[in-house]
């Protein structure tokens, strides 16, 4: 979940050649992932912005730590809402996306 949150809006990345990337065919989670990253990407910075509005007080660095820790809360804790639309989610298991993709959460 967190590699689908926290990604670039780009297909995985296959090989480098003169030290630029080559990108696999994207399959059509990958198109969807690339599709709402604007959305995501949207979402995050608004809530980094009421995060720190918050606690403008506190150091605003948040590392990789806390972010893996939000979002098991998340998912331990969802609404329906979040049910609706996480249980749909798909990744890749293998490294170069060619294995079937699998649901991300598989307890709702």
């Amino acid at each position: 979940m967190t590699e689908f949150l926290i990604t670039s809006p780009e297909p995985p990345i296959k090989n480098i050649e003169n030290l630029k990337p080559v990108y696999s065919i994207p399959s059509k989670y990958e198109e969807k992932r690339m599709e709402i990253y604007e959305y995501i990407s949207e979402g995050i910075v608004e809530f980094s912005k009421i995060a720190k509005n918050c606690f403008w007080e506190l150091e605003t660095f948040i590392g990789n730590e806390e972010v893996t820790n939000w979002l098991n809360i998340l998912i331990d804790n969802p609404s329906d809402n979040d049910k609706k639309y996480f249980k749909s989610l798909r990744a890749y298991e293998d490294a170069n996306h060619k294995d079937k993709a699998v649901y991300i959460i598989q307890r709702w």
